[in-house]
């Protein structure tokens, strides 16, 4: 029930404050978001980093609600996010900064009502880590998308080879 509250308040907030009219320059964007969401479930599905647990039972296992969480709030956060994106460096930090804030306080409300556990040595410092990450390719990419992609294969290989991620045990 959580997740479809979050995901209401970022589609109305995108709604209210996104940039509708040009939603097709952040399209290519909020896909990269999603590939790059479902590449990391099926990479680690197995061997899982993080779980969401949903009590009210709207939805029966993690891979429903991430892929809910997925494909509804990603394109709302991209939008918001790009929308109006700063121009100078110091714009750039503060909204980083401010959605860096919005996603890891996020991830201590859930974590504090157990709505989501860790596995396989990841911490909430590592959430952090990735929201820096994640927010910082999700600017990138709509200024550079190749060099994106590139980074963003060579992140998801460090933290398979950080976290010790067995590919072998993949389907």
């Amino acid at each position: 029930m959580i997740s479809i509250i979050v995901t209401i308040l970022f589609i109305l907030a995108a709604w209210r404050y996104g940039d509708w009219r040009n939603w097709e320059k952040y399209y290519p964007t909020m896909l990269y978001m999603i590939v790059n969401a479902v590449l990391f479930n099926v990479i680690t599905y197995e061997y899982p980093t993080w779980e969401w647990e949903d009590f009210s039972g709207v939805f029966s296992n993690h891979t429903l609600l991430d892929m809910w969480i997925i494909f509804t709030q990603f394109p709302a956060v991209v939008l918001l996010y790009l929308s109006n994106y700063p121009k100078t460096v110091g714009g750039k930090i503060i909204r980083l900064l401010v959605w860096v804030g919005i996603f890891s306080g996020l991830e201590v409300s859930v974590l504090l009502v157990h709505y989501i556990h860790y596995h396989n040595e990841w911490s909430l410092l590592w959430s952090i880590l990735f929201n820096f990450v994640t927010f910082t390719m999700i600017g990138l990419h709509h200024r550079n998308p190749l060099l994106t992609w590139v980074l963003s294969f060579v992140f998801i290989l460090f933290l398979c080879i950080i976290f010790q991620v067995p590919l072998t045990k993949m389907r």
